[in-house]
Parts: structure tokens; C-alpha cells; sequence
């Protein structure tokens, strides 16, 4: 039994991506001897990338991929264009199943002669864009979702979602099966950071929906803050037009540090020697950041939006709503100044290191294909 495995959607800027990560974390877990079961499905700018660190799996290279098929396709003929070369890529790899782990490409909703799995990971696409985006993204997610076999949901809230949008007749197809979760073996400090500085971390991407916004007015309401801000995240235009400007008229300078980029082991060891981890996502599918920092056994706040309570257990700190910086500056002083115990910051490392484990998702996933 052969599976293909798409990583269409990778490119080599974006190796370190949520959606690439969940990709890497399945190859890495999938015992070595089925292996040579797996075949991937990869764009001509990670295959160096793949033939470094995933040798061991065979691979096809999929050459229209959307930055070198604008050259000469444009609009709909594009995605039509890209849908049939997909298709006909599909079936002469001669494999049975067909694993899209990312729902971003609109080619990939195509009818295949390998049986789709497909994971969902949320329905931003269709909530928040203009009329006439939503529709065209209803009709790729609905398109997708028919031609599976199996379609993955990463959370029950997701799954929720999906069945409210599409219908109950699909909940047949849809199979919960969370992200897994881990981190780097080694732990290092990141450069010009010192070892005994005190700080809360925020790690996300710097985009409106995360609303690192309240959490820089929660900031400016505690009285006589001792410590550092630490913010882990590419600059977008979110942040250069919106952020830094607060910052700058509310004096939060000299509070805040800005890492653009961290290393895995850089992550771990601010993770660890964090004073406090907050999370105040608005839209949330599933949430990596606020469970790998209670893995590093952080204390936690995060806001109580979409899938965070589901996927955190409900055993971390909450504020609530997202948008109510009073709320989570009084949250942050309580927490600062009462953190949990050593105690019970291990026994829920231990609970999510235990359920979000990569070996058990990944079996979980390869149990589809044996179905």
C-alpha cells in the first residue's frame, strides 16, 4: 500500500510554518520500516531541504506550483491548469491514498484515483474574507471535503464548524485527530538575552486575529511592572501600522523585546525560563503555543476563544473575553504574583506531553489508511 503524501504547500521560506511543521512531525514519527510505503509530494524548493533530513522516503516533485505557473496561467485558468497536472501526477505515482495535510490550495480539491484524506485545520478563509472570497472558499471546502475518504478535523471544535457549514450528512467522513506537539530536545538562550531576565512570553504570529493588541493595553494598565514583554514573531503589516504605533504613544519600549526569528532550541529555552506564557487568540483551531509552553511547565493565561479550551483541557489559567484588557491585566498581576505550583504545572506537562505525543497522532493517522 502506497500513500502520498502532499507538501505542495511547502515552500523553503516556510519550512518552519505550522502547517509544514505538522507535516515533518508525522514523517519524523512514521516507524522506519513503512517508510518505504510513503511517498512525497514536494515543490522543487525544498528538495535539497528533503534530500538532507527525510532521505529515507521517495519523492515526486510537483513543478506548478502557484509562484512558477503565474508566470504564464493567471486566474481561474491557473487553478484549472494546476488541478489537471495535480490530478494526472496523482495517478501516475500509482498510489493508493493521497494525505493533503494542508487545506490551502484550491487545485487540491480535484477528484483523485487515490483515496483522499484531508485535514481541515479551521474555516478562517470562509468567515472573514469578502462575500465573494467566502463563496469561493465554501466551494473548495466543500469540494474537498466530497472527494475524501476521511477528512481530519484537529480539534472537536473544528469538526463543530465544519458540520455547521456543510451540513450533518458529511459527519460520517470527519475523524478528530488533534496536532501533535514537540519540542526541542536541546535548549538554548537566545543571543543578547539574559539569563536571569524576567519577562512573559508571547509567541504567535503578529496578525489582528491573535490580538497581541490587548495584551500591550493589558500591560499598560499594571501599575509598576517589573518585567519584560518578550514578543516572538515576523513583523506583518499588522504589526508596523498597529502595534508598534501603541507602543510608541503609550511608552512600552523600553518593556518590550521583539525576536523576529527563534531557533527550536531558542524557543524551548524561552518557553522554560519564562516567568508567565499569555495567549490572547481570537480564532483558534487548535493553539500549539499555549500547550508547548505548559509542557515546559510555564504558567499559562490564554483566552477562552473557538478550540483553546478544548485543547488545553481546560487546566490552564483563562481570562475572558479576548478583548477585555482590564480582564487580562488583572489576570496577569494574580497569576505573577500567585503562580501554580511546581506541582501542578508537572502533572499537566505530563498529561499534554502524553496526549499530544507525535508517535500517537501519527498512529491514529496511519489507522485511517489501514481502515
Amino acid at each position: 500500500m502506497r500513500i502520498l503524501v502532499d507538501m505542495t504547500h511547502i515552500e523553503i521560506g516556510s519550512i518552519h510554518a505550522s502547517t509544514s511543521i505538522y507535516v515533518f512531525r508525522i514523517l519524523n514519527s512514521i516507524d522506519q520500516i513503512k517508510r518505504k510505503s510513503f511517498v512525497l509530494l514536494i515543490t522543487p524548493s525544498i528538495e535539497n531541504y528533503i534530500l538532507k533530513y527525510h532521505s529515507e522516503y521517495q519523492y515526486i516533485v510537483f513543478p506548478y506550483t502557484t509562484d512558477l505557473v503565474l508566470k504564464y496561467k493567471k486566474g481561474l485558468s491557473r487553478i484549472i491548469f494546476q488541478a489537471k497536472q495535480y490530478r494526472k501526477i496523482v495517478k501516475e505515482s500509482q498510489c493508493k491514498y493521497l494525505f493533503i495535510a494542508s487545506d490551502q490550495y484550491l487545485y487540491t480539491c480535484v477528484p483523485t484515483q487515490a483515496k483522499k484524506i484531508v485535514v481541515i485545520h479551521d474555516l478562517k478563509a470562509i468567515k472573514e474574507c469578502s462575500i465573494l472570497t467566502n463563496i469561493k472558499y465554501y466551494l473548495f471546502y466543500f469540494l474537498l471535503i466530497i472527494s475524501s475518504y476521511k477528512t481530519i478535523a484537529i480539534s472537536n471544535y473544528t469538526k463543530q464548524d465544519i458540520i455547521q457549514y456543510f451540513g450533518k450528512f458529511i459527519s460520517h467522513k470527519i475523524e478528530v485527530i488533534y496536532n501533535s506537539i514537540k519540542l526541542s530536545e536541546h535548549i538554548v538562550c537566545p543571543q543578547n538575552i539574559s539569563e536571569d531576565l524576567q519577562y512573559i512570553l508571547y509567541v504567535n504570529t503578529l496578525q489582528k486575529y491573535k490580538n497581541i493588541q490587548t495584551l500591550l493595553q493589558a500591560i499598560t494598565l499594571i501599575k509598576n511592572f517589573n518585567y519584560k514583554l518578550m514578543i516572538v514573531g515576523k513583523p506583518t503589516s499588522y504589526w508596523t501600522q498597529h502595534a508598534i504605533p501603541y507602543i510608541k504613544e503609550n511608552n512600552l519600549s523600553d518593556k518590550i523585546i521583539h525576536l523576529n526569528h527563534v531557533t527550536d532550541e531558542e524557543l524551548h529555552w524561552l518557553y522554560k525560563h519564562a516567568s508567565l506564557f499569555v495567549s490572547c487568540s481570537l480564532k483558534e483551531g487548535f493553539g500549539y503555543t499555549p500547550i508547548e509552553a505548559a509542557i515546559c511547565k510555564c504558567p499559562v493565561i490564554c483566552s477562552t476563544c473557538e478550540s483553546l479550551p478544548e485543547t488545553t483541557l481546560n487546566k490552564l489559567e483563562y481570562y475572558s473575553p479576548p478583548y477585555n484588557a482590564q480582564e487580562l491585566s488583572r489576570k496577569i498581576t494574580e497569576v505573577l504574583s500567585s503562580p501554580p505550583t511546581l506541582s501542578s504545572r508537572t502533572k499537566i506537562s505530563n498529561l499534554f506531553k502524553e496526549k499530544y505525543s507525535p508517535i500517537t497522532q501519527c498512529q491514529k493517522i496511519c489507522n485511517l489508511f489501514n481502515q
